[in-house]
């Protein structure tokens, strides 16, 4: 699981989603809208749900661009990690469907959709 902490910003009418900034400085859009809070808020993305490519996705939303730092190969899919500007390391699981896995160092672009991204409630209240 792809772990964040960070704040909700304005809510983006363009696309129809809210502002998600992670306490690295990632700038994502998420759907959904929980109300105002001064604490920061967990968010989660599923290393299934993160799409993969060698190319530049400045077009697409919640598109990160990153090198390989490690590949598994644990048979029907491949477990690639990428490493952000940031440090941070993003986890994918992509299909193993024969095409060509990048080389440790390569550049990639990592992605989600905003559905993607789920905010985890806070927990305030509860001991």
């Amino acid at each position: 699981m792809n772990w964040f902490e960070g704040e909700f910003g304005e809510h983006n009418n363009d696309v129809g989603c809210r502002n998600y900034r992670t306490d690295d400085g990632l700038d994502t859009l998420v759907n959904q809208d929980l109300p105002p809070s001064s604490s920061p808020q967990t968010a989660s993305v599923r290393p299934e749900r993160m799409t993969l490519s060698d190319q530049s996705a400045a077009s697409m939303v919640n598109s990160f661009s990153g090198t390989t730092s490690h590949v598994e190969y644990p048979g029907a899919v491949m477990e690639p990690r990428i490493k952000l500007p940031s440090s941070r390391i993003i986890s994918v699981i992509d299909p193993n469907l024969g095409h060509p896995v990048a080389a440790i160092s390569s550049a990639v672009t990592v992605s989600f959709a905003p559905a993607d991204c789920i905010i985890v409630a806070d927990d305030a209240g509860t001991e």
